[in-house]
């Protein structure tokens, strides 16, 4: 929860003076869910001012969010609809390259009205119609237990080479899960290629706004071939005149949107996209493999000609199960509930009937499950319910894992578990940090103490990949798994400096823990191939004081591993934490 007078203040003058607001999904969320307050002010004034001010709400490439996100924008939604005059309706614009139809059938449930826009789009030239994509020619790459992305690379750094210098100022981009493996691969190809031949570039959350448009006018103007590495930063709003792309991926949405960075625009004689597929995923590929055939052309839309439709096949390999949906069903409801329970502690006579006009849409969605779901204040009584409802009313889900980098002149937040495989550190004190981060034009609020877990100084990144896992002091009778919990005591495992291995030893994380077999080192991935998870997803290895080991997810992903926990074996039977 947000207090600090000065951010409301501005958030407030913002919302009343500005024709155009651009703003994240994050403050979006947490305004209408009454995240930030000044106690100078009615709790209701902010949310109040955001729901009638703007005219038009637009929320750009919505696919890239998951369920739980979705069930989110439909409590803000309401809220906004209901806080307006009559003849000042919302009006709300998502544009999405994959729209899902869950989230319209649950817009319409809730009783908007919903108009789906479809583009038109040819697959062959005709008057009328302006080229955006070129014919691509697409592989998928099956990776194997012992080689990951930056092993590919290295092994194809001749291919790469003559496909960037068949051009006159070849231009390509790889795109990565995580900024620790772009670290690592822009480390490396600096070595493979010449500069004078190929400039290798970086683009993640490690690089400023001066250093990204300094990289965007060397893909313009070097005389050489230039290629970037970059992550999920060059996903939206970037357009880049490439035609070689090499990327890795987690679901169908991303894949349509970093497929699109591709082809957009003419005057090379060929493009060229490599799909990278990790080993954990291999249904993938088996399932490419029964719709697609080696050579096959196809169009990336249904046609007279094609009766197969790119996109959905896409899907069907890319994303999990329908099962995902269970997300929403089990904890959308309570989430409203959140909400709902938050607006009555503000002007009775003004909240109530807004409650309870959200209320009876909201039942629409949900049902009698709006009602019966354990209650959001029984969750306010116990440790683990209050990490619960911490973690409902974050619309991206957040970390108590976050870390603050220093790394060279760059600083940055980041996953500590996943990047402690990848580099060496020192650990340093929080004001020694500040000191340094705010020499180099950084806010001290960028790092606010609340939620980050150690302040870290970059030694040096590792060429390979050192394997971390998890330890408790706690014995198996006081763990509880198949259900969510508050864990603590733990140590990091399999990372050589000691300051490191203990820097979790006061944290009491929320999780989802299940029991794995203790023979196999890689049991844990187990349950990611058994819930068809993202590679991104925040599996870990935990193992207790009796040598007993688990799968573990943490915050959101213990959440969602709680939503499927009746598919995984040790899990069938223990009971749902709601009720």
């Amino acid at each position: 929860m947000f207090k600090h007078p000065y951010w409301f203040k501005e958030l407030w003058r913002s919302l009343k003076q500005s024709s155009i607001i651009l703003t994240n999904p994050d403050i979006f969320h947490l305004i209408t869910h009454f995240r930030y307050r000044n106690p100078a002010y009615n709790q209701v004034d902010l949310p109040n001012t955001l729901a009638r001010s703007p005219d038009l709400h637009i929320a750009d490439e919505f696919h890239i969010f998951g369920a739980h996100q979705e069930a989110a924008i439909l409590n803000s939604l309401l809220l906004i609809r209901y806080s307006r005059l009559r003849k000042r309706p919302l009006k709300a614009l998502f544009t999405s390259a994959t729209p899902k139809q869950t989230f319209i059938d649950s817009l319409r449930q809730s009783g908007f009205q919903v108009k789906r826009i479809k583009g038109q789009y040819a697959s062959a030239e005709q008057p009328g119609y302006r080229q955006i994509c070129q014919l691509v020619q697409l592989e998928f790459v099956q990776l194997d237990d012992s080689t990951d992305s930056l092993q590919w690379l290295l092994e194809q750094a001749d291919l790469i080479r003559q496909l960037l210098t068949a051009e006159a100022a070849g231009r390509g981009l790889i795109i990565l899960n995580s900024i620790a493996q772009v670290s690592r691969v822009v480390r490396a190809l600096q070595t493979v290629f010449s500069e004078s031949e190929i400039k290798v570039q970086e683009i993640s959350g490690r690089i400023d706004r001066l250093e990204r448009e300094k990289i965007r006018n060397e893909l313009s103007n070097a005389p050489q071939s230039v290629l970037v590495v970059a992550t999920s930063a060059v996903d939206i709003g970037v357009d880049f005149r490439i035609h070689l792309l090499i990327f890795e991926t987690s679901d169908s949405a991303t894949f349509i949107q970093r497929l699109g960075r591709l082809g957009r625009h003419p005057g090379f004689s060929c493009y060229q996209a490599f799909v990278l597929i990790p080993s954990r995923t291999p249904w993938i590929m088996a399932r490419l493999q029964e719709q697609l055939a080696e050579g096959q052309k196809i169009s990336r839309i249904r046609s007279a000609e094609t009766e197969s439709d790119f996109r959905e096949i896409i899907e069907s390999a890319f994303d999990p199960p329908k099962e995902f949906e269970q997300y929403r069903a089990y904890w959308g409801a309570l989430q409203a509930q959140g909400m709902l329970i938050t607006m009555s502690k503000g002007n009775a006579d003004v909240m109530q009937p807004l409650q309870e006009k959200i209320a009876a849409d909201l039942r629409r969605v949900y049902g009698d499950q709006l009602d019966k779901k354990r209650h959001w204040h029984a969750l306010g009584k116990e440790p683990v319910g209050k990490a619960v409802q911490k973690e409902l009313l974050r619309f991206r889900g957040g970390t108590d894992l976050q870390a603050a980098i220093w790394d060279d002149s760059r600083f940055y937040t980041y996953d500590l578990l996943r990047l402690l495989p990848y580099v060496t550190v020192d650990v340093i004190d929080r004001a020694s940090f500040l000191e340094t981060a705010q020499h180099y034009h950084h806010a001290a609020t960028e790092f606010d103490e609340r939620y980050i877990t150690v302040y870290l100084r970059v030694q040096r990144w590792l060429d390979e990949r050192q394997p971390i896992e998890l330890q408790t002091d706690l014995g198996p009778e006081e763990i509880q798994q198949c259900t969510l919990s508050l864990i603590s005591k733990l140590t990091i495992t399999g990372h050589p400096q000691t300051e490191v291995r203990n820097c979790l030893r006061k944290q009491k994380l929320l999780t989802f823990l299940v029991e794995v077999n203790r023979r196999s080192q890689q049991s844990h991935w187990d349950v990611a191939r058994r819930l068809r998870l993202s590679p991104l997803f925040g599996l870990y290895r935990l193992t207790d004081a009796d040598g007993q080991v688990y799968a573990c997810a943490f915050n959101q992903d213990a959440l969602l591993l709680e939503s499927l926990k009746w598919r995984l074996q040790p899990c069938e039977n223990s009971r749902p934490y709601i009720f």
